[in-house]
């Protein structure tokens, strides 16, 4: 029988125990229910480490900042044109974007004329975790969770430890996918399945570093 009756009330008591589900250091922030295109994860926490004190994002920094700065992590220096075809658009339409990365010190444009990465953005490390909470229908949870790894370093299910499955079968379709299992009680928190980490890339990935260390986004919350 589920010790929580709501999945609100299993959320809360995931929120609760962070800190011991997720003993990393740097800087670390959290957000609940982050929208991420068709898949909406119950919490994503993000690590910041090697992160400099000095801001160099632009304050009104959107996801067309961040698709710029996914593809210059990506592909080192490249020229505007070439930035320009990967982001399917043309040289005009990316100028503001780049003046906005550039003037913030995030984008340095080199003598050559290509562009890349500033040293403080570049040299940014960051680890991304996307949990999924599920009282019970674990098989859905694992689902979900995978779907999270497209930018996410780690994917992590956390369920209701009275419901969380133990047959070495399902522990077994967890350890495939690289997907963590947690079973929560009440002020404690057992790594069924431990998580396997792989970095993970792309604009969303970019998106929600940018947008937890902007001064114009508001939703994160610090552990």
């Amino acid at each position: 029988m589920s010790t929580y009756r709501y999945e609100t009330e299993l959320q809360e008591e995931i929120e609760g125990l962070l800190m011991t589900i997720w003993p990393s250091e740097g800087r670390r922030v959290y957000r609940r229910e982050v929208p991420m295109g068709d898949r909406v994860p119950d919490f994503v926490c993000i690590s910041f480490k090697n992160l400099s004190g000095k801001d160099v994002l632009p304050k009104n920094c959107t996801y067309r900042h961040a698709a710029v700065l996914a593809t210059l992590r990506q592909r080192r220096r490249t020229r505007p044109a070439a930035l320009a075809k990967r982001l399917y658009t043309d040289v005009e339409r990316l100028q503001p974007l780049l003046k906005d990365l550039i003037a913030s010190g995030a984008v340095v444009e080199n003598p050559t004329g290509s562009l890349s990465l500033s040293t403080l953005w570049g040299e940014m490390r960051a680890e991304v975790i996307a949990v999924e909470a599920k009282l019970t229908r674990w098989r859905d949870a694992l689902i979900q969770a995978m779907s999270h790894k497209r930018y996410a370093d780690t994917a992590v299910v956390a369920m209701d430890a009275a419901t969380t499955p133990r047959k070495a079968s399902s522990l077994q379709a967890f350890a495939d996918q690289g997907v963590g299992l947690c079973a929560i009680s009440p002020d404690s928190a057992e790594w069924v399945v431990e998580p396997e980490r792989r970095e993970g890339r792309g604009h969303e990935r970019e998106y929600l570093l940018t947008s937890a260390l902007t001064s114009s986004h508001t939703l994160w919350s610090r552990l």
